[in-house]
């Protein structure tokens, strides 16, 4: 998710449109995938910070993953 609305064409216009510290956000995938994962967690009650931490660093390292195959 963070990677396709940080990085997608999709999401260009709406990125276009964001300032300051909104737009630092939505550009950068590992920031974004950071607040998203952890907004999610708190959506979904997780059992506690270790499991947080462990599902946002999979997230995070997927997403770095994903992007440094896209070869940008």
């Amino acid at each position: 998710v963070a990677l396709t609305i940080s990085r997608g064409s999709i999401f260009g216009p709406l990125r276009a449109r964001l300032t300051g510290w909104r737009a630092e956000l939505a550009g950068c995938y590992l920031c974004l995938g950071f607040w998203t994962s952890g907004a999610l967690t708190a959506l979904a009650g997780s059992g506690g910070w270790l499991e947080w931490l462990a599902s946002w660093a999979v997230g995070t390292l997927l997403a770095a993953s994903v992007d440094r195959l896209a070869g940008e």
